[in-house]
């Protein structure tokens, strides 16, 4: 399991300036997977020194590379905090992180198959602060959480039944236009799907979804069913 440097795990390196105390503590994630509760410390610490976020390099793409593999830790206490850091991150600076954006998705798509609660909720806020991303847009978003209703675990079809709701019903999608074309030919094909699922709580998820989908996006809905009938 992650250790915390404070009860005597080896501890991230700090270093000199922020950027490099970063470098140094993204080498130590990249090398380690043990005590990344402590390098979520150093990276929060060398952020602060910076007094700013990455700017687009190699650096910002260690950075949230990182945070996507600590954040399926399969300690739910380690991947939490790296959730959440993920969530703050997405929140402050979803203009900057386009090219980092399909990682990101798929990290927190994975995280919806943790038995923790609290990381699943956490996964699903940070993809709806991803929706704000301007580039590759929220229809990448959509189809990037789409996918998880086809991932080889149980959980995560369910789960992501409910996220790609979730997502569509944020405030940044309720005040957008054009995603009828993605809910026709993506998500509501991906929700009917998963009612052939041998799974019942994967049923029930998509059946809950489709039922709100229907109010929501009641054309789509049913260009959909055209579709497939």
């Amino acid at each position: 399991p992650a250790m915390d440097g404070s009860r005597g795990g080896s501890r991230a390196p700090a270093g000199g300036g922020g950027w490099q105390r970063l470098e140094a503590t993204l080498k130590f994630l990249e090398s380690s997977t043990s005590d990344r509760i402590d390098g979520l410390e150093g990276v929060r610490d060398a952020l602060a020194s910076c007094g700013s976020f990455p700017p687009p390099g190699l650096l910002r793409q260690r950075l949230l590379t990182a945070a996507s593999t600590c954040a399926t830790d399969p300690n739910s206490r380690v991947s939490l905090k790296w959730l959440q850091f993920l969530q703050e991150t997405a929140t402050a600076n979803a203009s900057d992180i386009d090219e980092e954006l399909p990682g990101l998705i798929a990290a927190c798509v994975e995280a919806l198959g943790s038995s923790s609660s609290a990381c699943r909720q956490t996964a699903v806020q940070v993809l709806c602060a991803c929706g704000k991303a301007p580039d590759p847009g929220p229809q990448a978003l959509l189809c990037g959480v789409t996918e998880g209703t086809r991932h080889a675990t149980a959980r995560v079809r369910a789960e992501s039944c409910s996220a790609v709701l979730t997502v569509l019903d944020s405030a940044h999608f309720r005040t957008l236009g054009g995603d009828d074309q993605v809910i026709e030919e993506v998500v509501a094909p991906a929700l009917l799907e998963c009612l052939e699922d041998s799974t019942p709580t994967v049923v029930e998820a998509a059946e809950i979804a489709i039922t709100s989908l229907r109010a929501l996006h009641a054309q789509a809905l049913a260009t959909a069913l055209e579709m497939v009938s």
